[in-house]
This record gives structure tokens, C-alpha cells and sequence, in this order.
């Protein structure tokens, strides 16, 4: 037998014995419990708009899938990471409106088609960047440095 036939068989073993044995994860996400949850939330922070964080596939449950259930509902916006993330649920026909809160290079934030997005910015020298291009609309969300001293504007 020739070694690299040998070898092949080898390999195509151990990838077998790797997935027989890797543990399979399922997450289930209940409507019911999501809308009852954001409604407690809700309630406790009074006359204060609510907006459900779905950054980083939403926390692992699903970027499109709790997006889906929870566009249904008056929501004042999502809020998630990155740009990507944004092109995903508009993709995917998510109309409530978005808030792009990690960095976004001012080239995709002036170059931006998506309807109903805003951006936040943390940094005066991006802004400038921005506002020196009038003919662009785009929303945008000051981040303004309350005490963390991790991102955005001195107040």
C-alpha cells in the first residue's frame, strides 16, 4: 500500500472518531419566555424606551431568529455591533430600526444604504471626518465618556 493512500485512511479515521464524540449544543429559544422577559424589563425602568441589545449573534441565540420574534413589537431600535450585523437583519427583512453601536470606518458609515441605521461615534476627529461631508445624511449617536475612560467624547 502506498503511504499517502495509508495516510488518507488515517486521517478520514480520526476525523470520524473526533465527531463521534463532540458533544452537539442545542439552544432553544422560547418566544413567550423573550416577550415576557422584555416586558418585566419594561416595566421595572418605567417610561423609558427599551432596546434590545443583540450584538455578537445575540449573545449566541440567534442574531436573525430573536430579531425576528422580537420585531413584531413596537421596539424603539436594536442595538448590535457591527456593521455586518446590521447588513444581516436588513437582509433578512428586519425593519425595526438599528443602532450601530461598535466602530464603523467612516468610509462604510458615508458609503451606507441601509434604511433606518444610525452610528454611534466616540471620537471628535471622526465626527469632523463626518460632518465635512454634507452631502451625506446618515444618524449618527454621540458616545460620550461618562467615567470609564474606555470609549468616547469628554463631556
Amino acid at each position: 500500500m502506498k503511504p499517502r493512500v495509508w495516510m488518507r485512511g488515517v486521517f478520514r479515521r480520526l476525523r470520524a472518531q473526533r465527531y463521534k464524540y463532540q458533544r452537539q449544543v442545542q439552544v432553544n429559544v422560547s418566544r413567550s419566555a423573550l416577550e415576557s422577559n422584555l416586558k418585566v424589563f419594561q416595566r421595572i425602568c418605567g417610561n423609558v424606551a427599551v432596546a434590545p441589545v443583540l450584538k455578537s449573534n445575540a449573545y449566541g441565540h440567534g442574531l436573525v431568529h430573536v430579531a425576528r420574534i422580537l420585531d413584531t413589537a413596537e421596539r424603539p431600535f436594536f442595538v448590535v455591533d457591527g456593521y455586518h450585523e446590521a447588513l444581516i437583519l436588513r437582509n433578512e427583512g428586519i425593519r425595526t430600526p438599528l443602532l450601530v453601536m461598535g466602530f464603523t470606518p467612516s468610509e462604510n458609515i458615508l458609503g451606507s444604504r441601509l434604511h433606518n441605521v444610525a452610528f454611534m461615534v466616540g471620537d471628535l476627529e471622526q465626527l469632523k471626518t463626518l460632518a465635512t461631508h454634507r452631502q451625506s445624511q446618515c444618524r449618527l449617536h454621540l458616545k460620550v465618556d461618562t467615567g470609564l475612560h474606555r470609549h468616547g467624547v469628554a463631556p
